[in-house]
């Protein structure tokens, strides 16, 4: 049995948890799967993908769509139900459901150490792209955050800011105009983040987002202005989410970064964040 979902309730989400669990434990590593759906750029598409033996659930696969441009996989199956066709069946469905919505690739993330997911995602035929890097934050560099001196001012920012969100996107990622603003809006509507603006003599010049989850708090999507790029203001606009996610009494803080960004990779492990696990994607066009 198959069952292909848009949404995740408690019960899911434990019977998700619970799988993730026994397959880390097996395997020695930290895999997850992504279950957070808010900015996924459309809220019907179906994104979780779940195969039973009976009642059990053995294998799932989930997909993190923010924009049209790709659909990120994450996926785990029981050990003793590998090789049986379950993840196969599943990617199957995946890839009709993403069709349905003109995306044209999918990109599998697979942790560095898992040698059984690179040898499901080779039968695939996806084309290694990145490494990215989980950095989780030491609270050893909380003195250089609360003693630092900042010339921004920190923004919450709200759907009246959106197209100040949507300038710092197109100029820091190189994002479409439509497509920065899908993110922007649904970061701005969704439950579990908050979107900041760094403002520097009144023009917002760099941005971050905070997605709590799970009782910690991820970092996301810091980008600053071309045009006053080196001049520190990507820093302080880390510094000062930092400070406000230790307002919230939050002490698990981590962000992630690619491998090619080194700018972004020495500022975070300059900035008190110390690697914990690389992920590999793999990329691969639906035809």
């Amino acid at each position: 049995m198959i069952k292909e979902l848009n949404r995740v309730s408690d019960d899911v989400a434990k019977e998700i948890s619970e799988l993730v669990e026994q397959c880390n434990n097996y395997d020695g590593i930290e895999g997850i799967i992504e279950l957070d759906k808010s900015i996924n750029f459309n809220q019907e598409m179906n994104t979780i993908f779940m195969a039973y033996e009976g009642n059990k659930l053995v294998s799932v696969l989930s997909l993190f769509v923010p924009g049209r441009e790709e659909a990120e996989v994450s996926a785990m199956t029981l050990p003793d139900y590998r090789l049986r066709g379950y993840f196969s069946e599943l990617i199957k469905r995946a890839e009709e459901e993403i069709k349905r919505y003109d995306v044209p690739d999918l990109l599998f993330v697979c942790n560095g150490n898992s040698a059984n997911g690179k040898a499901v995602i080779a039968k695939q035929k996806a084309i290694y792209e990145f490494t990215e890097y989980f950095l989780k934050y030491n609270h050893k560099f909380d003195p250089v955050i609360k003693d630092y001196s900042y010339r921004i001012k920190l923004h919450k920012a709200g759907l009246e800011d959106i197209e100040s969100i949507v300038k710092i996107n197109m100029g820091a990622f190189h994002n479409s105009y439509e497509g920065a603003k899908s993110l922007a809006n649904a970061a701005l509507k969704a439950d579990n983040r908050e979107v900041f603006l760094a403002n520097i003599e009144g023009e917002f010049v760099a941005k971050g987002v905070i997605c709590f989850e799970n009782g910690g708090a991820s970092i996301n999507g810091l980008g600053v202005l071309p045009e006053h790029q080196g001049k520190g203001y990507g820093k302080e606009i880390l510094y000062s989410i930092i400070q406000r996610i230790m307002e919230y009494k939050i002490e698990d803080i981590c962000i992630e970064v690619e491998s090619e960004n080194d700018n972004a990779f020495q500022l975070y492990k300059n900035s008190g964040f110390e690697v914990q696990s690389a992920w590999e994607y793999y990329r691969k066009t639906i035809e």
